[in-house]
């Protein structure tokens, strides 16, 4: 079943999941880089610290209980995240197929 043969809905909930990963890529990219120092990005240094994956450079254990809960509070995180992206990138689809239909 290719990806024409899809609904709306899945194709979006697909999306939302890519998004949801490339955002998340780019987040740690700037974050382990700094990279919003060079390019003028200070505000993200605060929505990165607060975002929901937490930052994966804190991970290397240190003492294995609190890393050891610090990865499973990333992984549920993180797949928290990609549960909403692509719950609501499936409502947008739902929409979409919906208008789609009507024309």
């Amino acid at each position: 079943m290719g990806w024409k043969d899809w609904s709306y809905w899945a194709k979006g909930g697909v999306l939302g999941i890519i998004i949801s990963l490339l955002g998340s890529l780019l987040a740690f990219i700037i974050d382990y880089f700094e990279l919003y120092n060079y390019l003028n990005l200070n505000f993200l240094e605060k929505i990165i610290s607060v975002n929901i994956l937490g930052s994966i450079g804190q991970l290397i254990p240190n003492d294995w209980p609190i890393s050891i809960l610090m990865i499973l509070f990333f992984i549920i995180g993180f797949g928290g995240r990609i549960l909403s992206y692509f719950i609501i990138g499936s409502i947008i689809g739902w929409i979409y197929g919906k208008i789609k239909s009507k024309r």
